[in-house]
């Protein structure tokens, strides 16, 4: 292992010729130079391949395997990983120049905690800014995170969290079934045993343009929300996986998928009261 790289970023990969240029080109550009860039294909059939051949970086390397999906790229991605620190990327985001110096100047400050993250940014397609996702505006250890999560002060996703890869040996890796929300259950078995280190400042660009072309119609068997349980699960953890329920069924009903809508909401009939009651709190500001 060469002991200068710090950090290993990983993105998994699948058919994003039109975005993973520039997304590649936000991480090569950092301010901190201590990494390696880690990009899994799997199996794209378009010519995403062929636009990453053309940049030549010896901090990039790439992976092609079988098709498996985005959870076992990323599972992948981090079993290669040299550094002990990962950092997760989509194929169709941006971060900002100084985002990975952020988060590994945290590292430093708070040597003991293993989860660190940063805000976020969320635009749409004509490149202007939407809102700032994380509340908080103090740097801060977060003892708290599912509650401060379901408060909307900090929200964590790939993008804008450094986690050390000790972490996923402990909690487990992505479960390879999920393309959906996926990111939202891993979310939640680390800060559900970890603290979180968090800096308000601007890290991460979440792009709207390219996330709703990609947004269609999911299998249930590939979302989370449909193996979410609200079993021996605290009250803010109930409240947070309500939320993405509520998303879901949303989501679904908007892309006219009634019978999954049906299915979902009999599947968590006996948590409705966390799935809708969720959206009341959130109006009415009882969440604290």
């Amino acid at each position: 292992m060469n002991e200068n790289i710090k950090i290993s970023v990983v993105v998994p990969l699948f058919n994003k010729e039109t975005s993973i240029y520039e997304t590649l080109l936000s991480v090569l550009d950092q301010s901190f130079t201590y990494f390696e860039l880690i990009v899994v294909d799997d199996g794209s059939t378009d010519s995403s391949l062929s636009v990453i051949s053309k940049i030549n970086d010896e901090r990039l390397v790439v992976y092609s395997k079988k098709n498996g999906g985005v959870s076992d790229s990323r599972n992948f991605g981090i079993d290669k990983a040299n550094a002990s620190l990962i950092f997760l990327l989509d194929a169709d985001d941006l971060i900002e120049k100084d985002c990975l110096e952020t988060l590994y100047q945290l590292t430093n400050l708070y040597p003991k905690e293993s989860i660190f993250c940063g805000n976020f940014e969320i635009v749409d397609s004509n490149s202007m800014v939407c809102s700032s996702k994380c509340k908080l505006n103090t740097r801060m250890l977060i003892t708290e995170p599912l509650k401060e999560l379901w408060k909307d002060g900090v929200f964590l996703r790939t993008g804008n969290m450094l986690v050390r890869k000790e972490c996923f040996s402990v909690v487990g890796g992505f479960d390879i079934r999920l393309s959906y929300y996926e990111d939202m259950e891993h979310v939640l078995n680390l800060i559900r045993k970890y603290a979180v280190v968090f800096d308000p400042k601007v890290i991460f660009t979440y792009q709207l343009e390219h996330n709703y072309l990609s947004s269609k119609k999911v299998s249930l068997s590939k979302d989370w929300t449909w193996y979410a349980s609200f079993n021996n699960k605290s009250y803010y953890e109930k409240l947070i996986i309500g939320s993405v329920v509520y998303s879901s069924l949303i989501k679904r009903f908007r892309s006219k998928d009634y019978s999954g809508c049906v299915c979902l909401l009999k599947k968590h009939f006996l948590s409705l009261h966390y799935i809708f009651g969720c959206k009341i709190l959130k109006k009415l500001k009882l969440n604290s």
